[in-house]
C-alpha cells in the first residue's frame, strides 16, 4: 500500500468513524425523545428541548418551568457534566422529576453528547 491510497483509506475510514458514531448518538437520544425534543421549533414537550445544550447554562430557556434546585445550581451544561448527568442524574440534579436513571455504558453517553453538539 501505497501513502497516495492509504490516505483516501484513512480519510474514508475517518468518515465511516463519524457516521457510525452519530447513528449510535442518534439511537440514544431516542431514550430521551419521549421528553424532550431536538428543535427549539418543535412543540413545548415536558423536558426542555435540547438544541444547543451543550455550553447552555442549566434552567436558562425562558419558557421552561424548571425545578427551584435545577434554578439554583447555575451550571453551564459542558461535556463533562452531561456525561455526569447521563451516567447518574440523581448525583447531579437529585431534585428532578424524571423517569430517566441513567446510562451505564460510556461509550453510548459519549456519542449521545456528540449528537448533542453536533447542529441538527
Amino acid at each position: 500500500m501505497t501513502s497516495e491510497t492509504a490516505e483516501p483509506d484513512s480519510v474514508r475510514a475517518s468518515h465511516l468513524q463519524a457516521r457510525t458514531a452519530t447513528a449510535v448518538g442518534e439511537r440514544q437520544f431516542m431514550l430521551c425523545s419521549g421528553c424532550h425534543a431536538m428543535s427549539a421549533d418543535a412543540e413545548p414537550m415536558f423536558g426542555p428541548h435540547l438544541q444547543g445544550i451543550v455550553g447552555r447554562r442549566a434552567a436558562a430557556l425562558p419558557d421552561f418551568d424548571y425545578s427551584d434546585a435545577l434554578r439554583a445550581e447555575q451550571v453551564i451544561w459542558d461535556e463533562p457534566l452531561l456525561d455526569d448527568w447521563l451516567a447518574n442524574p440523581d448525583l447531579v440534579a437529585p431534585d428532578m422529576c424524571l423517569p430517566f436513571t441513567g446510562m451505564q455504558d460510556a461509550e453510548k453517553r459519549k456519542a449521545l453528547v456528540e449528537y448533542l453538539k453536533a447542529p441538527h
